[in-house]
């Protein structure tokens, strides 16, 4: 469940603060990079293995994702 857990966490914090941040600075004519966007989305969803996401690991492997 921790990884389900942190996995939340971050993606509030890409939607809600990140997101909204780079919105804002383009705003204010600051360059809003879509590829850095589009790869920090590509990074996350390779985190959504099944199994990991689902919390139905054993301890070994969930310590073994937590420390990549």
């Amino acid at each position: 469940m921790d990884i389900k857990a942190l996995n939340t966490v971050l993606e509030n914090r890409i939607t809600n603060i990140f997101e909204r941040l780079a919105t804002l600075a383009y705003s204010l004519g600051v360059d809003y990079h879509h590829g850095l966007m589009e790869l920090i989305w590509k990074e996350m969803m390779k985190n959504h293995a099944h199994d990991s996401m689902g919390g139905c690991c054993s301890d070994k492997v969930n310590r073994e994702i937590n420390e990549v």
